[in-house]
């Protein structure tokens, strides 16, 4: 079913000239909201500062997990980081391995229920900068 969902929102083209457009790629789906906006700025030393905002008005639980995923196109390998800080912290620091500099990195993030049994929609954060 993922991979049917992928085919029609994000491959076009034709073989052998098939083209993905990672943004609209969806990684989660659920009913837990998303953040209002996000942010990654590069600090040094492949470590990045992601920040998200939410609306207190919502029916958001704050100690809901941030998952992220970042998608190395270049070296064809992907980093799924789950449950790695709350959404009440409002932002975290993480970095990169060295090996993927020079690389064409894809970043999406989601939240998830403490239990893990509800999810966000996956919310694509656009290319990295490495």
């Amino acid at each position: 079913r993922a991979v049917s969902l992928a085919m029609k929102t994000c491959v076009s083209g034709e073989f052998p000239d098939f083209k993905i457009d990672y943004s609209q790629l969806q990684i989660s789906k659920g009913n837990i909201p998303v953040p209002i906006s996000q942010n990654i700025n590069y600090l040094s030393n492949n470590s990045y500062k992601l920040e998200w905002s939410y609306s207190e008005l919502l029916n958001e639980k704050f100690d809901e997990n941030l998952c992220i995923v970042l998608l190395n196109v270049t070296k064809k390998q992907m980093i799924h980081n789950q449950n790695i800080a709350l959404r009440s912290s409002k932002n975290i620091e993480f970095s990169l391995p060295d090996y993927w500099s020079e690389s064409e990195i894809h970043a999406w993030l989601y939240f998830s229920s403490q239990n893990n049994s509800s999810f966000s929609d996956s919310k694509y954060m656009g290319l990295i900068q490495v």
